[in-house]
C-alpha cells in the first residue's frame, strides 16, 4: 500500500506540567519494558477538519497524562518536560480495504507511518 505523508509535527500538552509533578518514578513493570515502543495507527474517513480536532484533543489529553509527553531519564524515572509526541498525518494513494487492515505487514511495509525507527527511539528515549 502506498501512502503519502501530509504532515509530521510535535504535539505538546495544552498546559504545562506543574513543577511538583515533573518527575515520575517508573514501576518495576515499566523498568522491564523500558525499551519497548508501541506504535498505533488509526484509520479515519477523510474529513476537512478532522486532523485539527485530533491534534487539539491529543494536546488536551497530554495535559492530563503528562508523562506521555516526557522522556525517560536514567531508566528509573520520566522527566515530564512537555516535549510532546509525534503526530503523523498521511493519506493512502489507493483506497484502503478491510482485508489490508487485517494484514499489518501490508499497511506500512516501508515504515512510513510509524513515528520512530528503533535507533531513533533508543537515541531520544521518548515515552
Amino acid at each position: 500500500m502506498e501512502v503519502s505523508i501530509i504532515s509530521r509535527e510535535i504535539i505538546k500538552p495544552t498546559f504545562t506540567t506543574p513543577n511538583h509533578l515533573r518527575t515520575q518514578k517508573l514501576s518495576g513493570l515499566d523498568e522491564v519494558n523500558i525499551n519497548k515502543f508501541i506504535s498505533i495507527i488509526f484509520f479515519y474517513e477523510k474529513a476537512p477538519k478532522n486532523s485539527d480536532q485530533l491534534k487539539t484533543s491529543l494536546s488536551q489529553t497530554l495535559s492530563h497524562y503528562y508523562p506521555l509527553a516526557g522522556q525517560v531519564k536514567d531508566h528509573l524515572s520520566v522527566d515530564c518536560n512537555d516535549n510532546g509526541v509525534t503526530f503523523v498525518e498521511a493519506q493512502a494513494v489507493a483506497p484502503i480495504d478491510m482485508s489490508n487492515v487485517l494484514k499489518p505487514h501490508e499497511i506500512d511495509p516501508e515504515g512510513q507511518l510509524m513515528p520512530y525507527k528503533e535507533h531513533e527511539m533508543l537515541k531520544d528515549q521518548s515515552v
